[in-house]
């Protein structure tokens, strides 16, 4: 979480006291922009209700949407993002990042998030982080659950979230399509680690020596003048350079000669 301070809203009886109000950060830690839901109060007097009708001179036609821009001293393009407003005080002062009880939700696997009303900022910060990044890099919670209690004379309030969800689920489908054949590719580097196996009881492999190991099919031997060269049982190439399973080796009797590319093909 952190605080926030608007100094344009604190009124000359209060001005010495620096009001700040906690909030908390419903943006993940690695995206660009903190970003931040205040619940507005009815009453006139609250400083949340205060920073809203200043925040209102912004929106002269009413849109509800407002882009703060300025403009580059040395070329004049415009440049996304204010730190004055017309007055000429900073819109807010931020105090944070802080700690908070619900980081502990990343040391399990499952986790389950229980939000109610304005409460549900830290589960969105914790699920946009989850979501569009922990899982790309394979960190926990590998499974979430996400519970929240609101009247539905709010959810007026919280377009913010239900804008939020359905992206949120749009990523997880792409991340599941992405991964889902990973069990699929894991299963095959076993397959491959057992024929390695294999391949080493029964001397195909040369562990201790300097004598590199030949794909299938290729053998090494000897020419009148003692240089060691490469040639294919069953093609006849041959090669001064030793083949390599996804790798080119020359062919022919001199080192000039074309290149021939060794792979393996699945069944």
């Amino acid at each position: 979480y952190l605080y926030l301070r608007c100094p344009a809203v604190e009124t000359s009886r209060w001005a010495p006291l620096k009001e700040w109000h906690p909030f908390t950060i419903s943006s993940a830690p690695d995206e660009p922009v903190l970003e931040v839901n205040l619940r507005v109060m009815p009453s006139t007097s609250s400083w949340t209700h205060k920073v809203a009708q200043y925040l209102r001179l912004l929106d002269p036609n009413g849109t509800g949407e407002v882009e703060l821009a300025k403009r580059n001293p040395f070329t004049g393009a415009p440049v996304l993002g204010k730190i004055s407003g017309p007055d000429n005080k900073p819109f807010f002062f931020v105090d944070g990042p802080h700690g908070a009880p619900s980081q502990h939700v990343f040391n399990y696997e499952t986790s389950v998030l229980i939000g109610a009303g304005i409460g549900v900022t830290p589960c969105a910060s914790i699920m946009k982080g989850v979501v569009n990044y922990r899982w790309k890099k394979g960190f926990s919670p590998q499974n979430l659950h996400f519970y929240w209690i609101a009247r539905w004379a709010d959810l007026a309030k919280f377009k913010w979230l239900l804008l939020t969800l359905p992206e949120l689920k749009a990523s997880q489908l792409q991340h599941n399509e992405y991964y889902g054949d990973e069990e699929a590719r894991r299963q095959q580097l076993v397959n491959r680690l057992r024929q390695l196996g294999e391949e080493v009881a029964q001397g195909r492999t040369h562990q201790g020596s300097s004598e590199p190991m030949l794909p299938e099919g290729w053998a090494q031997a000897r020419a009148q003048g003692g240089q060691l060269y490469y040639y294919h049982t069953r093609t006849g190439e041959t090669s001064w350079q030793p083949p390599t399973v996804g790798s080119g080796c020359s062919s022919g009797g001199g080192r000039g000669g074309a290149h021939v590319g060794v792979r393996t093909v699945g069944g």
